[in-house]
């Protein structure tokens, strides 16, 4: 983390958990007019703060062009680096830098941050296509099978059944898929995403 110019806020907090569940170098809240709200990461402040701008100016160049004006968030691969764009509400923006040769940002820590973000902010959740996720601290079988046992939730520990895998169609390489049952007798997915980064499945909490 480098050296901030700025007291962080609440949001610093939640941008830095993106970083740290995606391996991202930098990450930004930016409002409507292309300052930078608060930001996490290994780049300098300035940095951020002109990537931040420069690519809400892009959104705003978007946003104007038919085809595109409709398009909430977009991911540009490039040779040396790749970035992230995801609208929020009321035209902030959250950006981030990918590291060096990476393809993609998790789809799961990008929901954990947004619904995040949005509600420290008092945001409605904006409409996306899958479902929302939350990070959550999960205890593995000690058979190295990477098994889930239990889950942290609210500060207790829950006891957890798996009641089978997720077919691997429906998953990327290296992650992990079960359909499980609380202690409470509700059911719910958890994925298991590289590095042992563990995400239930929102919409099946009751």
């Amino acid at each position: 983390m480098s050296q901030r110019d700025q007291e962080a806020s609440p949001f610093a907090e939640h941008l830095s958990e993106l970083c740290r569940l995606s391996g991202a170098v930098a990450a930004a809240l930016v409002d409507q007019e292309g300052e930078t709200v608060d930001y996490a990461g290994r780049l300098l402040p300035f940095d951020v703060r002109v990537l931040a701008a420069e690519w809400r100016l892009v959104q705003q160049h978007m946003a104007s062009a038919p085809v595109l004006s409709q398009c909430s968030e977009f991911t540009v691969r490039a040779v040396k680096k790749s970035f992230h764009l995801s609208s929020l509400a009321e035209g902030y923006s959250l950006v981030v830098e990918l590291p060096k040769r990476a393809t993609r940002l998790s789809e799961r820590a990008l929901s954990h941050a947004i619904r995040r973000i949005s509600q420290e902010a008092g945001f409605h959740l904006p409409r996306r296509p899958n479902s929302h996720w939350e990070a959550v601290e999960v205890t593995e079988a000690a058979t190295h099978s990477q098994r889930p046992e239990q889950m942290d939730w609210n500060g207790e520990s829950v006891h957890l059944d798996v009641l089978g895998r997720l077919e691997s169609k429906t998953l990327r390489d290296n992650e992990h898929g079960y359909r499980i049952r609380l202690g409470n007798g509700h059911e719910g997915t958890l994925v298991r995403e590289p590095l042992a980064r563990w995400y239930f499945e929102l919409e099946l909490w009751p």
